[in-house]
């Protein structure tokens, strides 16, 4: 989406843990945190996580002061999101879920042609965005800043 109307965005999905990930959410949260970047775009300068055994909720502010949030819903559960528009108007998609086929065809593109669907600034982005999280969890929610 990323259009200059998108003021901000709340996504979901599935986050179950893996005890051998040392950044959490990248075993599964991964998909809902990179479905916040498909919205928003990069940016993303401060993040605070509230963690509990069954979800959790990742907040993210970008440069520009847009917000955006992550619910983690453990063990499993849909991919969604709801954006905020520009006149106070919003979007919301209750199960964004489009299985493999889309991936796949992605995939082909890149065997193909070589060129990454995302750029690999915004790839190391999410990661960074990942790695904040954990160092919020493990501060007790504190905000880390990542630029």
């Amino acid at each position: 989406m990323q259009s200059r109307d998108l003021k901000g965005a709340i996504v979901w999905g599935p986050g179950p843990l893996e005890e051998h990930h040392q950044l959490d959410l990248s075993w599964y949260g991964i998909h809902a945190v990179e479905a916040l970047f498909t919205l928003m775009g990069p940016g993303a300068v401060e993040i605070a996580r509230t963690f509990a055994q069954d979800g959790d909720i990742v907040t993210g502010r970008w440069k520009d002061g847009r917000i955006g949030v992550v619910r983690i819903l453990r063990p499993y559960g849909p991919l969604g999101a709801v954006v905020f528009l520009a006149g106070n108007h919003t979007k919301t998609e209750q199960n964004l879920d489009q299985g493999y086929a889309p991936l796949l065809v992605e995939v082909v593109k890149f065997m193909k042609n070589r060129l990454p669907p995302v750029a690999n600034t915004e790839t190391l982005e999410i990661f960074e965005f990942l790695d904040a999280a954990q160092k919020s969890r493990e501060r007790g929610g504190a905000p880390v800043l990542i630029r």
